[in-house]
Parts: structure tokens; sequence; C-alpha cells
């Protein structure tokens, strides 16, 4: 209970000290009655002090009332009300010029002259670091050089074995010519291919080619019912083998 109380008291005194307008009339009226407070601590004798309140600091009961309460509110609310305004102009000014000095200041600092050591210092700091730069280039490019070689040197096929691997059916240039030709049309008749190519090859070599593209499943053999003609078409396989090889 006496912890409460003690605590309420705490709080109402703060903010009666706290608020501007107490705050303001107490300095106020010390100021207004410095005379008052120097007797009151001098070392008078109690008797002799008040009489010289009575008769010589306050000889009226206006000068009571003016000293006591009139003239210390009146200060405190011109302090409140008043006083802010030219304030904020001084202060407003001051941070102004304050900030047009500092901006002087850093103009005058950033056009300044570097000293010959302070050159001197930067110009070693760059050297140093286009040595490092110029040294870590060439040990990366000592590292890809030695990483080419040895894909190099892992992966060294021959073309034979790189048809093999990625294109699937390995075919020769001939056959290759016989595909392009099935491509040409949609139905190529082989008797019009054996006289396309009469001068190049015999007749054996060619329908040699033609089995092993069907076989292959690169082209297919077509037969006309009645006249027994024959013609090749190509087949999505052939096609994609063309391109195979040809890209």
């Amino acid at each position: 209970m006496i912890e409460e109380s003690i605590k309420s008291i705490k709080a109402d005194l703060y903010d009666r000290v706290s608020s501007p307008l107490m705050f303001g009339f107490c300095v106020a009226w010390c100021v207004w009655n410095y005379k008052f407070l120097l007797v009151l601590l001098s070392d008078e004798k109690v008797l002799e002090k008040v009489r010289i309140i009575d008769e010589i600091l306050y000889k009226t009961d206006y000068q009571v009332l003016f000293y006591g309460i009139f003239y210390p509110l009146c200060s405190t609310l011109i302090y409140i009300f008043i006083y802010p305004y030219p304030a904020k102009i001084i202060f407003s000014f001051y941070k102004r010029r304050q900030s047009e000095i500092a901006s002087v200041k850093k103009k005058i600092e950033d056009y300044e002259l570097l000293s010959k050591e302070e050159s001197f210092k930067i110009k070693n700091k760059i050297y140093e670091l286009e040595h490092e730069y110029e040294k870590r280039e060439k040990i990366k490019d000592d590292e890809i050089k030695l990483l080419n070689d040895y894909i190099k040197s892992r992966l060294k096929i021959s073309l034979e074995d790189y048809k093999k691997r990625y294109l699937g059916v390995v075919i020769t240039n001939d056959q290759l010519d016989v595909l392009k030709e099935a491509k040409t049309k949609a139905r190529k008749n082989i008797d019009e291919l054996f006289k396309d190519n009469v001068d190049k090859k015999d007749k054996d070599l060619i329908q040699s080619d033609i089995d092993f593209l069907e076989i292959s499943d690169l082209i297919k053999v077509n037969v006309a019912s009645g006249s027994h003609k024959k013609s090749i078409e190509i087949t999505p396989k052939g096609r994609q083998t063309i391109l195979n090889y040809t890209t």
C-alpha cells in the first residue's frame, strides 16, 4: 500500500515537472524572485530575513502579486507560445548555414590535390592489383588448357565410332545419295534411279545400297500392282539420318 502511494506520488511529481507550463513557471519565478532566494539562503537570522522581505523586497501586496504570480506567468506564456517562432527561424537559419559550410568543405576536400606520397601509394596499389589479376588469369588459363587436354585424351574416338555412337546407322556417301534421291520425290522409281546414276556405278552396287537401306529401315521399297515396278520411299528414320549426316 505504501509502495503504491509512493509510486503514485512520484508519477504525479514527474508529470508536473515534465509539464512545460509548470517547468517554465518555476524557472521564471526563480528568475523574477532571485533576491528572495538570496535572502532566504543567506546567513541572516530569521527575523532579519523576514524584515528584509517585508520591508525591502515586497513592500506592497501588489509587488507580491506581480512578482509572485503575474510576471512569472507572463514569462512562461511568452516562452511557450511566442519563443518557438523566433527560435524556429534562428534554428532553421543556423542549420542552413551549417549545411552550406559542410557543402563548401566537401567541395574543397574533393578538389584537394594528392600529395606525392599519397599518389605513389595509390599507383603501387594499382600495380599490385594488376599484377595479381594477371597472375590469376594465367593460372586460370593453364587450368583450362589442362582440362581441355584431359578431355581430348579421354574422348578421342574415331569418326566411325562417333557415327555408330551418336548417329545410329553408319552409311556410305553413295548410300546417303540414294537417301537424298528418295527424299526429293515421294516415291522414287528404282529404274529412274538406275538411269540417273548409270555413269557413276553399276546396277548391282545401287541395288546393294538399296537393300542395305531397306534392311536398316531407312527406306521402304514399294511394288506397284500389275506393273511390278519398284519404287523407294524414305522413312522418318531415313530423314533423321540425312539430318545427322548433313548438320
